[in-house]
């Protein structure tokens, strides 16, 4: 084959694309506007559950903030005959373990926007002092919970607390025993970890 002929026959198989090319139709508006709604209806969907595993992420994290505490609380107890307060001086829970220090707060948190703040009282039992503590924290997804430890008494133990409505408030100090039932979008206190939502 010649060159002249090469290069017709390829200006040829171009001109031929381009033509097929050119008489194909685009999409209608009907096409594009029922694009646009699939997409539209996986939004929908996506994004509550998204917004749904970000809070019950934050929920855990505050959850497992009071887990350590508990955890720490009862440590201190065991050696020193009473719990610990919050801050950072001696006989407190920052103190014995300072990773803890940077989340103690002595003053109830006022509100859902202060996350990472752990509030600690300390109760007495049968005229013994420090021989029960409850510890609050809100999530950054806007629920309450709390933990709270019984050392002596009828009402030894521990208990959880839960609070997912929608302006929870830290309560004033720690009922020994804290009052037993009710339900979590009201809160609750509860001697299981998992009715609580932990």
């Amino acid at each position: 084959m010649k060159q002249e002929e090469v290069v017709d026959q390829l200006i040829g198989d171009q001109s031929i694309a381009t033509n097929r090319f050119r008489s194909e139709d685009g999409f209608t508006l009907i096409e594009l506007m029922v694009v646009v709604l699939i997409i539209g209806i996986l939004m929908a969907i996506a994004i509550p559950t998204f917004l749904g595993a970000q809070k019950s992420a934050q929920d855990r994290s505050s959850q497992s903030n009071l887990k350590a505490v508990l955890a720490a609380e009862i440590a201190f107890y065991d050696s020193h005959g009473s719990f610990a307060a919050a801050g950072v001086g001696s006989g407190t829970l920052g103190s014995a373990d300072p990773e803890f220090a940077r989340l103690l707060t002595s003053s109830a948190p006022s509100g859902a926007g202060t996350t990472n703040d752990i509030y600690i009282a300390l109760a007495s039992v049968q005229g013994q002092n420090g021989q029960a503590f409850c510890a609050f924290e809100y999530s950054a997804g806007g629920s309450l919970y709390g933990v709270e430890a019984v050392a002596v008494g009828s009402s030894m133990g521990n208990y959880f607390y839960a609070n997912q409505g929608s302006s929870p408030s830290v309560p004033s100090g720690c009922a020994v025993p804290p009052a037993l039932g009710g339900s979590i979008a009201s809160g609750i206190w509860t001697t299981s970890a998992q009715a609580a939502g932990f």
